[in-house]
């Protein structure tokens, strides 16, 4: 394998530079993007310059394609997230958050796709919001869950006051983690949104990565009967893996049975008291 197979240089004026890339999932294209704003699609292994996308005013904080290839995300320090469509580089739509706060006193931080669990054509998109204006009071950090077909806010939760830093969603789409910049994780359930885990002081610095482990043979072997693991790096030169547990589920039949005792427990202590039931 060679270390190098071509190597391009993207011109701009000042001091520009490419900030984020993701692949096309046919491994035939490359989509970059940075400060100047713009979105480029190069060929891959040949990195041939196919299409430039004026983007956004504002630099570009990060691209993402859908697990289909269709879409195109991009989010930039404008407080504004775009869909595209990368075969034509044709504008989609823009991103409209449906969360009641003041205009552009948020922005959009990340965004992750995900495959809905059990259903391998039908995919979630999940963005973090942060303040984009820093306040005495303090302000919570969100998550959104995005319809990706009309792609229109479905649900979002506040995260707390800890700024979000960054997101990642399970290959199998059940869960969805999340870092801060005090190095805290978190983990929720992909279609609840609902907080399943936390962990403070993971690092001891903010979290600059996130990756869930791929459940494999090999990896089981590692993991044992985790129901995930959350890969998480971050600038204190560490990387460290924050186990995820099945939440306990209680057979229906149980909780039948156990209504019934309680109900019979209040009717033989209201008989004990002197009530006439």
């Amino acid at each position: 394998m060679n270390r190098f197979t071509s190597v391009v240089s993207v011109n701009g004026e000042g001091d520009q530079y490419q900030k984020s890339v993701c692949f096309d999932p046919h491994g035939m294209f490359i989509y970059t993007a940075g400060t100047d704003g713009k979105i480029r699609k190069w060929t891959y292994p040949n990195m041939v310059l196919e299409t430039t996308i004026d983007a956004h005013e504002n630099e570009i904080d990060e691209i993402m394609l859908s697990p289909f290839g269709n879409r195109l995300i991009s989010i930039s320090k404008d407080c504004t997230a775009k869909v595209w469509k990368p075969k034509s580089g044709e504008l989609f739509g823009e991103l409209f958050w449906d969360v009641k706060v003041s205009e552009k006193t948020y922005r959009f931080r990340s965004c992750r796709f995900g495959l809905v669990a059990g259903k391998t054509t039908e995919c979630s998109m999940f963005t973090l919001h942060i303040p984009h204006i820093q306040s005495r009071k303090s302000q919570p950090s969100y998550i959104t869950k995005w319809d990706t077909t009309k792609f229109i806010p479905q649900l979002s939760v506040s995260t707390g006051q800890d700024i979000l830093s960054c997101i990642a969603v399970s290959h199998g789409g059940h869960y969805v983690g999340v870092g801060t910049m005090t190095g805290s994780i978190a983990v929720y359930v992909a279609f609840s949104l609902k907080k399943l885990h936390a962990v403070n002081s993971v690092h001891s610095i903010f979290v600059t990565g996130l990756s869930f482990v791929p459940i494999t043979k090999r990896t089981r072997k590692i993991l044992g009967e985790l129901d995930a693991a959350l890969l998480s790096v971050s600038p204190d030169k560490s990387m460290k893996i924050t186990p995820v547990f099945s939440p306990i589920e209680y057979p229906v039949w149980l909780m039948f049975i156990g209504a019934a005792v309680i109900i019979v427990c209040i009717f033989f202590f209201l008989a004990y008291m002197g009530f006439n039931i």
